[in-house]
C-alpha cells in the first residue's frame, strides 16, 4: 500500500506501526460517517477494510477498556482517545496529527474531493 509505504518510510516506522496507526484513525472517523460517507471514504482508500483490522482495537488482547476508549470520541478530541492504541503499536502521540495530515493529504493527491470532505467532516 502506497500510503503505508510512504509512512512508514517517511515517519522510519514499521509497515505494521503505519498501517495499525492509520486504521486506527479511519476506525475514529469511521464512526462518524453515515452509511453511504463511510462507503465513499473506503473507496477512496485501498486496502481500507485491512488498515481498519490491523489496528490493535481489533487485537483479542487488547483490553476491553481501551477498545471502548477508542471508540468513545467527539470533534478532534476523539483523535486525542486513541493515544493508547499509538502506544500500543510503539508510536509516540504526536504522531496521530501526523497520520491524521498524511491521510488528508492523501486523499487530496487523489483529487477525489467528496472523500476528502468526508473525512474532514468526521474530524469536526
Amino acid at each position: 500500500m502506497h500510503l503505508v509505504h510512504s509512512l512508514s518510510k517517511h515517519l522510519q516506522v514499521t509497515d505494521e506501526q503505519a498501517a495499525g496507526g492509520v486504521g486506527a484513525i479511519l476506525i475514529v472517523v469511521s464512526e462518524q460517517l453515515e452509511r453511504n460517507e463511510l462507503e465513499t471514504l473506503a473507496d477512496a482508500i485501498p486496502g481500507f477494510s485491512d488498515l481498519v483490522a490491523k489496528s490493535p482495537v481489533f487485537d483479542p488482547q487488547v483490553p476491553v477498556w481501551l477498545s471502548t476508549l477508542s471508540r468513545w470520541c467527539g470533534g478532534l478530541g476523539k483523535l486525542r482517545s486513541i493515544k493508547p492504541v499509538f502506544e500500543a503499536l510503539g508510536l509516540t502521540n504526536n504522531l496521530i496529527g501526523t497520520f491524521t495530515e498524511a491521510l488528508r493529504e492523501f486523499l487530496a493527491n487523489k483529487l477525489d474531493q467528496q472523500a476528502l470532505r468526508v473525512f474532514e467532516k468526521a474530524l469536526n
